[in-house]
């Protein structure tokens, strides 16, 4: 009978594993957490997070390690899924970033996450859950980091994760989830307020304006700062020499 492997090194069998993700979608119905989260539960402890295959496999070398979470592709997405979510823009995550959140299935501890022994290993590990692709923005905190929320304020409090302002025509920017949503408009463009898109204007345009035309003066000051500072060496420089010469004329007498 197939084995799968839970996060602690224990093995848990299919038909255990089935009665968990059964369970799972009963439970969902009847309460008020996000599947995404009772799904978890199911998918952490019966389904390996990384194919044993892993270093042949090129998609697996590819999953981006993302503080403590990382994507892996999903063994039940098919190719043409896989590349529209490498594709895909996600709200609140920076273009730098958006790697990270390509792939069909990611890990992160979760909140409140206690190290339990591992015969296995011999130490005390954490154990992690394994999530879909569906549970990012889903406004349900699932990870400790906060890295499954990066476009809410879910998990709001942590500092690792943050939320990115693209700010076009100004200068990109990275807020606290904490903002997202909280009547307050932090980013120029107004993309931390997207539940309310009225309430922000759009200030970008004017604002870059401003920083850029700040930008010019700074510049154009430090380059006469550096003129001057060249100037003044070649002064000193002249004049160093100028004394070497008397030095000279004074040592040949």
């Amino acid at each position: 009978m197939g084995q799968g492997k839970s996060d602690l090194g224990g093995s848990v069998s299919r038909p255990v594993a089935l009665l968990s993700l059964a369970a799972a979608t009963i439970q969902s119905a009847s309460s008020n957490a996000p599947p995404s989260a009772l799904l978890a539960v199911a998918v952490a402890t019966s389904i390996p997070a990384v194919p044993t295959d892993a270093a042949s496999s090129p998609n697996v070398a590819a999953a981006m390690v993302a503080g403590g979470c990382f994507f892996s592709p999903s063994t039940a997405a098919s190719s043409s899924s896989s590349s529209s979510s490498a594709s895909r823009v996600v709200r609140g995550v920076s273009p730098e970033d958006g790697l990270k959140y390509s792939g069909g299935m990611f890990r992160c501890i979760p909140p409140g996450a206690v190290a339990v022994y591992d015969e296995v290993q011999g130490e005390k590990r954490i154990a992690e859950i394994e999530l879909p692709a569906t549970a990012i923005n889903d406004d349900f905190c699932d990870c400790e980091d906060g890295f499954d929320e990066p476009g809410t304020g879910a998990c709001a409090g942590q500092t690792k994760t943050m939320f990115y302002c693209p700010n076009e025509g100004s200068l990109p920017l990275f807020v606290y989830t904490s903002r997202v949503n909280d009547g307050v408009c932090d980013c120029c463009d107004g993309s931390d307020e997207w539940a309310n898109p009225k309430r922000c204007k759009n200030l970008c345009a004017a604002e870059g304006k401003t920083l850029f035309a700040q930008r010019a003066q700074r510049k154009g000051e430090i380059e006469k700062g550096l003129a001057k500072r060249r100037q003044l060496i070649e002064v000193g420089r002249k004049a160093r020499d100028a004394d070497a010469k008397r030095l000279d004329v004074l040592k040949a007498v």
